[in-house]
């Protein structure tokens, strides 16, 4: 009913909002974009590298990958995830800008 939630609505009593002491809250874009500088990439790659080899060991040799329809809004197949490294990768390699996931996701 409408009207029952409207007064439901109405008898809800929202706090004014206190912002904690000491927060800064970042608004310019190019301060959140992702600093190169935190990542050692050879170290990430080999560690990458040994999680594979450790996954591989455990497939069965009759194993065969499925193709999956590309689907951004669905986070438990981390398509976004796959989207945002690489593009990432690929803005190290050519010294631009890197994207946070939720960017990538907007893009894509």
């Amino acid at each position: 009913n409408p009207r029952k939630v409207a007064d439901a609505v109405d008898r809800v009593i929202v706090p004014d909002f206190q912002p904690k002491e000491g927060v800064k809250v970042v608004t310019d874009e190019k301060a959140t974009s992702l600093s190169t500088a935190f990542f050692d990439d050879a170290n990430v790659i080999n560690d990458l590298i040994i999680k594979l080899e450790r996954c591989r060991t455990n497939l069965t040799p009759t194993f065969r990958m499925k193709p999956l329809q590309f689907e951004k809004d669905d986070d438990t197949n981390y398509h976004m995830d796959v989207i945002a490294g690489l593009a990432n990768m690929r803005a190290r390699n050519y010294n631009i800008p890197e994207v946070d996931r939720l960017k990538a996701k907007f893009i894509a």
